[in-house]
């Protein structure tokens, strides 16, 4: 309301600000959360929704276990009464239909979730907490000052500016706001990627239920990128029918993404699956690539999931890192206490904060760049193999590095180039960050 000081401004209605705004407002503090949709739990963003079951990502074991997400090292839950596929694979694939197969004797490799869902239960419990909920309204500026933060937004009545006590960031990883607050001084730049997700059913895949990674230009009309595809809850009644094939690529390649997906779907190796598939959405996003803050807390600002971070902190990263900025701002009002507890769960516990391992993403997508005989040669080895694995890229380097060098010697047998290639990719040391990370 015009006039009012709140507590405690959010901007940004994802998982993370969500979640802050419910964790808040239980704690007795008066929140307003703007988010720029009108129609918060709308997805119109690619995101390959999935429960990330590996123990200890983030910092955290979660379960789904009877409508209800368990984050048990954090001592938490959320319901969730959404549509859930369990998925027993995680496949990569050469050009040539090769491929390197992870999974797990009793657990899925990951669980995929309906997004629109898990927002709509979230909205609905910040509501009845009493969250004021300034939807449609998009927030162009902010002022970290002395006494209290103010906000500008622009909506439908036009320009207003609102004031608070504290604020969170949770506005996605394109943050402009962090930026304009000075948080991105020490942050480098790694790179832009364009991303398009098409929504097709009656899909014809042969596999089990599965996170599948196309790697090589082969998927793609020879250009640069990676084609990743799952199925979709929520989308239709037949949910496991229903898939959802994204692709990404560095901003400014020669093929268009439009050109790449109707390669992949109608012409690729892969292209009978969707002989009789239909469209039914269409998703995209644009991700600029930037180290993570080292810290994500200054003056009466704190920021919050994707906004803090090299790509995304999966869905859950988002909710449990909401939760806890939350937690700190009550903290902060009630008892005085400082944001270190914050900061420090925050650098503790997010994957790319931890020693080597951008370095690690880096060079496991070298993997992908190289040729597509290469590939499908390297690949051949492990065609008739399954392993171990989650999907989780912060594992993924460990996986496809153990996974290939049970072959090496043969490789080096067969192609000694190939072998000296893949040790490359594999070799971390002396490895720097010097400006531009091409996830090709």
């Amino acid at each position: 309301m015009p006039g009012e000081i709140y507590d405690l401004i959010i901007v940004g209605g994802g998982p993370a600000g969500l979640m802050a705004a419910k964790t808040a407002a239980g704690e007795g503090l008066s929140v307003l959360l703007v988010e720029r949709k009108k129609e918060i739990s709308r997805i119109t963003r690619s995101c390959c929704s999935m429960w990330i079951n590996e123990p200890m990502t983030h910092g955290e074991c979660i379960s789904v276990e009877n409508g209800r997400v368990l984050f048990r090292l954090n001592d938490f839950c959320i319901d969730y009464s959404g549509s859930m596929i369990p998925l027993r694979q995680y496949i990569r694939f050469s050009p040539g239909g090769k491929k390197v197969v992870f999974e797990n004797r009793f657990d899925p490799v990951a669980i995929a979730f309906d997004k629109s869902e898990l927002l709509k239960g979230l909205l609905s419990e910040a509501e009845v907490l009493g969250v004021n909920i300034a939807s449609g309204s998009l927030c162009i500026d902010a002022e970290d000052e002395q006494e209290e933060i103010s906000v500008k937004i622009r909506d439908a009545e036009g320009v207003r500016h609102l004031h608070g006590q504290y604020l969170i960031l949770a506005d996605g990883v394109n943050s402009a706001l962090s930026a304009k607050l000075g948080f991105h001084e020490n942050r480098k730049r790694l790179g832009r990627f364009e991303v398009i997700s098409h929504f097709y059913r009656d899909v014809e895949c042969p596999y089990p239920p599965a996170f599948m990674n196309f790697v090589g230009s082969g998927h793609l009309k020879g250009a640069m990128g990676n084609v990743y595809m799952l199925p979709k809850p929520g989308m239709e009644e037949n949910a496991e029918n229903v898939f959802e094939v994204s692709i990404g690529s560095p901003e400014g390649d020669r093929v268009s993404l439009k050109d790449k997906m109707n390669y992949f779907t109608r012409e690729g190796y892969f292209a009978s699956w969707f002989k009789n598939a239909g469209l039914v959405g269409v998703n995209s996003a644009v991700l600029n690539f930037r180290t993570p803050l080292a810290t994500p807390a200054k003056s009466r600002t704190l920021v919050a999931g994707d906004a803090a971070s090299f790509i995304e902190t999966y869905c859950q990263g988002a909710i449990i890192y909401g939760r806890a900025a939350g937690l700190a701002v009550a903290a902060r009002i009630k008892q005085g206490k400082d944001f270190s507890e914050y900061v420090d769960l925050w650098i503790k516990t997010y994957g790319y904060n931890q020693p080597g391992e951008i370095e690690k993403a880096t060079k496991i997508y070298g993997i992908n760049r190289l040729p597509d005989r290469d590939l499908d040669c390297l690949f051949g080895f492990t065609d008739n193999e399954t392993w171990r694995g989650y999907v989780n890229e912060f594992n993924d380097f460990e996986r496809m590095m153990k996974a290939i060098n049970a072959h090496i010697d043969a490789i080096k047998a067969e192609r000694p180039d190939l072998a000296a290639a893949v040790e490359k990719c594999f070799d971390i040391k002396n490895t720097e960050l010097k400006g531009s990370l091409s996830l090709s």
